[in-house]
C-alpha cells in the first residue's frame, strides 16, 4: 500500500515478524545522506540516550538503530526504513524526528 503524504511518500509494506500489527514503512528524503557526517551524529545521540542499537558503516552506507520503540535503518542514498510502525501517521511522526535529528548529514552530493 503506497500513500502520499503532504511531506513523504510511505510505502507500508509486509507485517513485522515479531509483531503482525506493526509494519515496515519504507519511504525517501528528499537529500543524500553524507555518511561520515551521519556516523558522527547518531553517536552523540547514542551518547546522550535518546537512540540505541547503533550501527553505522561509511564503506557500506548503511545506518541502523533503534528509535522510539521503532528500528530505523538509513541508506545514504535517502532511503529509509521504519519497522515496528503503527501506521502511515506513525512512520510520518517518526520519520519528521529522524530528519530533525539527522539533518546536518543531508547532502546533495556524495562520493561512492
Amino acid at each position: 500500500m503506497s500513500v502520499e503524504t503532504s511531506d513523504y511518500s510511505i510505502d507500508l509494506t509486509q507485517p513485522c515478524v515479531d509483531d503482525p500489527s506493526k509494519y515496515i514503512a519504507q519511504s525517501r528524503f528528499v537529500k543524500k545522506i553524507s555518511m561520515d557526517i551521519l556516523c558522527q551524529i547518531l553517536q552523540q545521540y547514542l551518547n546522550f540516550g535518546s537512540i540505541s542499537q547503533l550501527s553505522c558503516s561509511e564503506k557500506l552506507g548503511v545506518a541502523r538503530f533503534d528509535f522510539m520503540d521503532k528500528t530505523i535503518i538509513l541508506y545514504k542514498s535517502g532511503k529509509i526504513d521504519v519497522r515496528r510502525t503503527s501506521g502511515v501517521e506513525d512512520a510520518r511522526n517518526t520519520m519528521k524526528n529522524v530528519e530533525d535529528m539527522i539533518s546536518g548529514s543531508f547532502s546533495d552530493t556524495f562520493s561512492d
